[in-house]
């Protein structure tokens, strides 16, 4: 009786340790993967932070030139291309290609 006794509380030792060894590689395997997926979304918010200051920077430009006032040659240049317009008295040459 008494060695089936100690058998027992061998046994029970055993099994316990064997539960923390498969408890720590668990552990272990989920740490490493936790770390993968940490530097993964550090490489995304560097990412994500340099589109940010460019789009501050480009921002910044734009206020900059809102701020100054939009000078003459842009608005001449921007109705002639994309409204069609011309100066009062000018003439429009346009070119028909030969077929």
């Amino acid at each position: 009786m008494r060695k089936l006794k100690f058998w027992s509380v061998r046994i029970k030792r055993f099994v316990i340790k064997i539960f923390i060894v498969i408890l720590s590689v668990i552990f272990l395997f989920k740490l490493i993967k936790v770390q993968k997926i940490n530097i993964e979304k550090e490489k995304e918010l560097e990412n994500i932070t340099k589109k940010v200051e460019e789009k501050n920077l480009e921002n910044a430009y734009l206020q900059k030139k809102i701020e100054d006032g939009i000078d003459e040659e842009y608005l001449e240049n921007y109705a002639r291309e994309n409204l069609g317009m011309t100066r009062v008295n000018e003439r429009v040459i346009v070119d028909v290609p030969n077929n």
